[in-house]
């Protein structure tokens, strides 16, 4: 592309990054990227969360108060399950991607990053979820 937005003759055909006709590959990586965000939020909530619970319990100990109410998972909760199903339709719309760069040549870089940050995004709630299952089971048999 010359200085004035046009391209030559000879190079016409061929792709350049402007030119992601792949809608589902697109739609990929904003879900991954979207995904991934809101994991990163629910971590930051979760730290936060852990924060108030520590600071609570020094004033616990010191005496300033006389008992302490656990904020409790919600957040946490909420967007790990949001998080979940946006990295699900990353995941269907990565493949659907692929798909069609397999056909067109174009887009597969977005749809493969798409597909990745979805599996991640999928991955990391389910994984807490099984350790959050494994961890009660073991909780209570001791009870």
């Amino acid at each position: 592309m010359d200085a004035r937005g046009k391209v030559p003759q000879g190079r016409q055909d061929e792709p350049h990054a402007g030119d992601l006709s792949n809608d589902p590959a697109k739609t990929s990586l904003v879900l991954g990227l979207s995904a991934f965000v809101i994991q990163l939020l629910a971590g930051l909530v979760w730290v936060i969360q852990e924060h108030q619970s520590d600071e609570a319990v020094k004033r616990l100990l010191a005496g300033k108060v006389t008992s302490v109410q656990s904020s409790g998972p919600g957040g946490i909760v909420v967007l790990s399950l949001l998080s979940l199903a946006v990295g699900i339709s990353a995941i269907v719309f990565g493949v659907k991607g692929l798909r069609l760069a397999i056909a067109e040549i174009k887009g597969r870089t977005a749809a493969t990053i798409g597909l990745v940050l979805g599996i991640v995004s999928v991955a990391i709630p389910s994984s807490a979820a099984l350790a959050f299952l494994r961890w009660l089971g073991c909780c209570l048999d001791n009870i």
